[in-house]
């Protein structure tokens, strides 16, 4: 079972609408909809949040998906953390640049 069907089996074991579990998680209907219906995940926090409500643990909620949540936001911090590196690559290419035209201008005024 996907964790689509997962959050709307447990909403309504629950006796929930789509709109009550939506404003018990701050959220919009529609983007609880999104996540029923496995178009879109919801983040840690809002997983950690209706774990909690629906008395799921995250477990039942991540567990047995093979491609599903989990390997989603691994993929998601893998890719962060490229970006990451290189950002500070950028970074200290323009310091070194700046220097350069620093020094260049120090050299010219001399």
């Amino acid at each position: 079972m996907k964790i689509g069907e997962k959050i709307k089996h447990s909403r309504k074991n629950n006796d929930l609408t789509q709109q009550q579990l939506a404003d018990k998680l701050h959220v919009t209907r529609q983007a609880l909809s999104k996540w029923e219906n496995n178009l879109n995940y919801p983040n840690l926090d809002i997983l950690f949040n209706i774990s909690n409500i629906l008395h799921i643990s995250l477990n039942e909620l991540l567990g047995e998906e093979e491609n599903g949540v989990v390997k989603s936001i691994s993929n998601d911090v893998r890719k962060k953390r490229r970006y990451v590196k290189y950002f500070i690559a950028i970074g200290i290419f323009l310091l070194i640049f700046i220097w350069i035209i620093i020094w260049n201008i120090y050299i010219w005024q001399s």
